[in-house]
């Protein structure tokens, strides 16, 4: 086994942020491409977002038990890092993938969904307001990638705290977590 130096761990963390950023990027346009379909798509869009939150979660937990266990002395430190710059990339690849879909592959999408807001609070809406709402219109791909990459930042960010503080200390493979479990 070898020591994990900061330019493995950036390394190691962009490799698991391509496979995070790829799924979830893939949902994107996977849930965009079901909202056209109808009624029943609205009920598998929510069982796949529930199976890609649990997905990423114990994905994120592996990659975290590999490395302490590919790499001789991985302390707490070095996992917390590990899903930081996980997050990071993941947060940048989800967020050109957001972009893309909604500015290049689903743009009638936003527009349906801005006509349905000015039909049904158009009467309520001054000539400022609507105004406002075209603006948000031409500028939510913009949107969509800031707040989608925000948002991956900041879920990584808390995931990678949480697990790096519930991960057993040590170099135990997951056989021996289980067996201690087990015995317990």
């Amino acid at each position: 086994m070898e020591l994990l130096d900061s330019k493995t761990l950036r390394s190691e963390g962009a490799k698991a942020g391509l496979i995070f950023g790829t799924l979830s990027g893939g949902y994107i346009f996977l849930s965009q491409w079901l909202s056209g379909m109808g009624q029943a798509a609205g009920i598998v869009n929510l069982i796949l977002e529930v199976a890609k939150i649990a997905g990423l979660i114990v994905l994120m937990r592996h990659y975290m038990l590999s490395l302490k266990t590919v790499y001789d002395g991985v302390d707490r430190g070095q996992v917390f890092r590990f899903g930081l710059y996980t997050a990071f990339y993941s947060a940048m690849i989800t967020a050109a993938c957001a972009y893309i879909a909604y500015a290049y592959v689903f743009p009638e999408a936003v527009a349906e969904t801005m006509d349905v807001l000015r039909q049904s609070f158009g009467k309520m809406m001054d000539s400022n307001t609507l105004r406002s709402l075209e603006l948000v219109e031409n500028k939510f791909p913009l949107y969509a990638f800031f707040s989608n990459g925000i948002w991956c930042l900041l879920y990584g960010t808390v995931l990678s705290f949480i697990l790096s503080r519930t991960l057993p200390e040590g170099t135990m493979t997951e056989e021996e977590e289980e067996e201690e479990d087990d015995e317990q």
